[in-house]
């Protein structure tokens, strides 16, 4: 079994008057079907008076009543839709002030009661996509999982997904009702789109959740994906057994579902769901990425959507419904332990109406969970602390038959939360809004668009430019440097004329001009001056540095050897004798009467 500590790093606070909740001024829903011997009750609540029209043009109904802080009324059965059909029996709601409305559905008979009642949606935070919660249908009476779609608009397309891999489209013009029966198999997980803002209501007539004794009806007003979360604390329900069932809008989403004694990780793919094991204490339910969370109760059976903790508010105004089987009604408040004692109900503290207290695990584990007993009829439940948030779920519970449903919810959209903005930068939530702030280089709505960095041509002669994301990088032509190609290297830096010759750089290269003596690209090569042979007569000549010596043959001096030593002018012929020179020796012509080499010997 995995285990991991979850770290909260953002405020769990949100503001005490959302703008976008379960209180609004026009609302569209509908009843699931259930049986023609039901009642059909729609309950309203505000904090103050004013006057709401009730449109329900397949009763004929068009009516405006006045009303004084609440209002109940109930519609003929035949409102209800049997089967998979479409008719126009949706309800339209229209208040002078902001409402929270309430649909109950319950009826007694004599193989149990089946009621449940949810919380409505107003228009405004009516969304395009929904995940349905429903349960195993009862087959041996017929009564099926099911669900309806209520259109706030006209010609809005939708497009329905089952969990077979089918799927079917239709049309439906303004409080149309599309309603999916199946007697005999859970439709929970079929994926509801549509083209423009629809509620979506679903549940199961009669359905034995888990160990249940009784078959009870489950109903609830399910919440568009984009209004999913991430942090949970599901509420006990007194010593009741319950189970949730968890939804997933995004793939590779870690959940964690933890209590006391134990904690699961899943990761779980968009479009999944995923149901726990029964528990009778708190619940902690986690994800890295947002979804939904629905707690059926088991015995007497109902379901509930849970509020995440950013859903909570400071304010709630609501109907507990006044079903006349039902005596027992509760509600359970999540709240942050240190402001438990700022609960004010109907202006009072509702100390003397707890039942239970029930604590929570970590990490949120500074929070408390509070079950007070209450009244059938309106109340109002707040915080004296503005700044303090808290969740509430009102239920009721009977031998035969029960109900529960969020008071309210805070579905001020985070239009962030699906990470519109690209590339790291940042998103900041509006009213069905959001604006990225992009980081430097980026642009475009969701910041989708790289500037091209390389368009002003920043890399200089003939450099080729890379661009990146608010960066570019230059690839300079050979001779080049720098960030924009602007250097031309120094190749003379390195000193690459030698023996004292004269480097002049150009463009990816450079020119020595050598000392006397030397040549070659780099002045390394020492000219041989004996290559001409400047030594002649037989000389040997030696190489210097721009010079040359020459080493002259017997007979020969200069520099290049070119002169004849005159042997005759130390006058080597003796008694009048003539000399002749020659090389490197003379020759004595004597005079009559002498001779030898030198004329010296007398005849």
């Amino acid at each position: 079994m995995a285990h991991m500590y979850w770290v909260i790093l953002a405020s769990l606070f949100v503001s005490a008057v959302p703008l976008k909740s379960t209180k609004g001024r026009e609302f569209v829903t509908g009843f699931l079907s259930l049986s023609p011997q039901c009642t059909l009750k729609l309950d309203i609540a505000s904090n103050t008076n004013g006057d709401v029209e009730l449109y329900v043009p397949y009763l004929g109904i068009n009516t405006t009543y006045s009303f004084n802080r609440t209002f109940s009324t109930t519609f003929n059965t035949s409102l209800q839709l049997y089967g998979t059909r479409i008719g126009r029996n949706g309800v339209y709601i229209k208040s002078s002030v902001d409402i929270s409305v309430y649909a109950s559905t319950y009826m007694y008979q004599p193989r149990g009661n089946a009621e449940d009642t949810h919380v409505c949606l107003p228009v405004q935070s009516l969304g395009r996509e929904y995940y349905i919660a429903s349960y195993i249908p009862y087959q041996v009476f017929g009564d099926p999982s099911l669900f309806m779609v209520i259109s706030a608009f006209a010609n809005t397309k939708v497009n329905i997904s089952f969990p077979n891999g089918t799927s079917i489209s239709k049309t439906l013009n303004w409080l149309d009702v599309y309603q999916e029966a199946s007697p005999s198999n859970d439709l929970t997980g079929t994926i509801v789109q549509s083209s423009k803002p629809v509620s979506v209501v679903s549940g199961t007539s009669c359905a034995y959740v888990f160990k249940s004794s009784e078959c009870d009806m489950l109903g609830e007003q399910m919440i568009p994906t984009n209004s999913f979360q991430t942090h949970f604390i599901i509420p006990p329900i007194l010593s009741n057994q319950f189970m949730v069932r968890i939804f997933s809008s995004q793939s590779n989403n870690k959940v964690c579902v933890k209590d006391s004694s134990f904690e699961h990780c899943s990761i779980m793919d968009a479009n999944q769901w995923l149901e726990s094991v029964p528990n009778n204490s708190s619940l902690v339910v986690s994800s890295q990425k947002p979804i939904s969370v629905i707690q059926y109760n088991g015995n007497p059976a109902y379901m509930t959507i849970i509020p995440g903790i950013r859903q909570f508010m400071n304010s709630y105004t609501f109907v507990v419904p006044d079903d006349t089987m039902i005596k027992t009604h509760y509600i359970s408040v999540t709240i942050l332990s240190s402001a438990s004692l700022t609960l004010r109900l109907d202006e009072k503290s509702p100390g003397d109406q707890l039942v239970d207290t029930a604590y929570v695990n970590t990490p949120f584990n500074n929070y408390t969970i509070l079950t007070f007993g209450i009244k059938a009829g309106y109340h109002v439940m707040t915080s004296t602390e503005t700044h303090v948030v808290f969740g509430l779920i009102v239920f009721g519970m009977w031998t035969l038959g029960a109900y529960g449903f969020p008071a309210g919810i805070n579905l001020d959209i985070d239009e962030c939360a699906s990470n519109p903005c690209l590339y790291g930068s940042t998103c900041s939530n509006g009213v069905n809004s959001y604006t990225c702030t992009c980081r430097g280089g980026l642009s475009g709505r969701n910041c989708e668009i790289d500037v091209n960095e390389c368009a002003s041509s920043p890399c200089l002669h003939g450099g080729t430019c890379s661009d990146g994301v608010n960066v570019y990088t230059c690839t300079c032509s050979a001779g080049f440097s720098g960030r924009n190609c602007e250097s031309n290297i120094n190749e003379c830096a390195s000193s690459p004329c030698l023996h004292g010759g004269t480097c002049s750089d150009g463009v990816n290269a450079y020119t020595c001009s050598c000392s006397a003596g030397f040549s070659g690209r780099n002045c390394d090569l020492n000219i041989n001056e004996c290559a001409s042979s400047p030594c002649i007569h037989g000389g040997t000549c030696s190489d210097g540095v721009n010079a040359y010596t020459c080493s002259c043959s017997a007979g020969f001096i200069g520099s290049n050897c070119g002169t004849d030593i005159n042997e005759c002018a130390s006058s080597p012929c003796l008694h009048g004798g003539t000399c002749s020179d020659g090389v490197n020796s003379y020759t004595c012509t004597c005079s009559f009467g002498f001779s030898g080499r030198n004329c010296g010997i007398s005849k």
